[in-house]
């Protein structure tokens, strides 16, 4: 009897105890209020994986515009915020120590597009950002999203998205790699040409619409680490200067790279909150097209913050290159990026980090290693998305050098 009661006591024990980590439960609350202050009832808010469509947590605003929904345990993920008549908002949001719960106000932009969503148009650096110099209509699809194709053998194209009804108002893309203030009062989504196409395909859905002048008062906090991390997320307002306006009006773009990234750096000189620098280190790495050997701390720092299984990297791998090669001479002696790719639970991350040192090899003309991620690719994702782009990159590169 009394070694049953102590089988009974330790099974008890063990169980509560799990693997020995108790997941510490956070929460993400707030109200959701109108640009002129007036709660909005019954706004729907959503925990996501970063980059995953699988929903991990789920809230509504009551009557007074307050919510409060559990997260999801990971320290990278996205919440959106969706209203009716008002535009959907989307925070990236990093939490490192997984303990945080984040207290907001999330202000709602009406949305701007009301008819005529047919006759939407882009304007970016492929025509001066104008429509007298070659208008570019957007065609409707099915699936109430809408596609172009636009002539672009730049490094980087810069658009906005325009319409009949909103006077010169751009609306910002919801494909893009990232956007820049445009110098005056609003923003331009920006697609980096990694493959050196001749034409760029863009996808615009209309339910991701952001405001192209609103985007300042997206989101506040009383707690000033949070604000602070909101502020930077918030594209970089902050850091509107004049260098930058003249910059993008003149498109020297690489010298406004380089002011960007020297922006970047003053801000981590003052922050030492760990999610702000993670997201600070992910704005630098993303405006750096290649790889310098100055930025390895930079580099040992980031991947001292984000574990290689990450949800991160669903987003983010293309940023890989800049990490690996600055701090560790080559993907092949990474501890780092094999763990990327072979611990990380996701197989399109593993697929999608893969790729990037492929392609980058490739682009270097260093052949036969980069083959050896090309017979990867082929072997453990035979009909992944990047694993095809890699073999047409590959095929396409072999007759560029057969023509030669």
């Amino acid at each position: 009897m009394k070694n049953a009661i102590l089988f009974f006591l330790l099974a008890s024990f063990l169980a509560s105890c799990g693997n020995g980590e108790k997941e510490t439960e956070r929460f993400f609350s707030g109200r959701a209020l109108s640009i002129d202050g007036k709660p909005i009832a019954n706004a729907k808010i959503k925990a996501y994986f970063y980059g995953d469509s699988v929903l991990e947590a789920a809230a509504s605003s009551d009557s007074a515009g307050f919510f409060k929904l559990k997260l999801p345990n990971a320290d990278y993920f996205e919440v959106e915020f969706i209203a009716p008549a008002k535009q959907n908002l989307f925070l990236e949001l990093f939490d490192l120590s997984k303990s945080k719960n984040f207290n907001l106000k999330a202000i709602f932009p009406p949305k701007i597009i009301k008819k005529r969503l047919d006759e939407i148009y882009a304007v970016g650096n492929f025509n001066n950002f104008s429509p007298d110099s070659g208008i570019v209509y957007f065609q409707a699809k099915n699936d109430s999203t809408f596609e172009t194709e636009i002539p672009f053998e730049g490094d980087t194209l810069f658009y906005k998205i325009m319409n009949a009804d909103v006077a010169n108002l751009g609306i910002i893309g919801t494909q893009s790699d990232g956007i820049v203030f445009d110098g005056k009062e609003g923003f331009n989504s920006f697609i980096i040409n990694r493959f050196k196409k001749k034409k760029i395909k863009i996808i615009f859905e209309p339910k991701k619409m952001k405001s192209a002048i609103k985007l300042k008062s997206d989101f506040t906090s009383s707690d000033s680490a949070f604000n602070q991390y909101l502020k930077i997320y918030k594209f970089f307002a902050v850091l509107g200067d004049s260098a930058k306006t003249k910059y993008f009006e003149t498109q020297d773009y690489k010298q406004y790279y380089e002011v960007y990234r020297k922006a970047i750096k003053r801000l981590l000189a003052r922050v030492s909150d760990i999610d702000s620098r993670a997201l600070l280190i992910n704005y630098y790495f993303k405006s750096t097209p290649d790889p310098d050997p100055k930025d390895s701390a930079l580099a040992r720092e980031l991947k001292s913050l984000i574990s290689p299984r990450s949800s991160f990297w669903e987003e983010n791998c293309y940023i890989l290159p800049a990490l690996i090669i600055s701090s560790d001479g080559s993907f092949e002696n990474s501890k780092y990026f094999k763990e990327i790719t072979t611990l990380n639970k996701n197989p399109k991350i593993r697929e999608r980090a893969t790729f990037e040192a492929f392609n980058y090899l490739l682009n270097r003309g260093l052949r036969e290693r980069a083959k050896k991620y090309l017979l990867d690719l082929i072997q453990n994702y035979p009909n992944g998305r990047f694993s095809n782009l890699a073999q047409k990159i590959f095929v396409k590169a072999e007759k560029k050098k057969a023509a030669a």
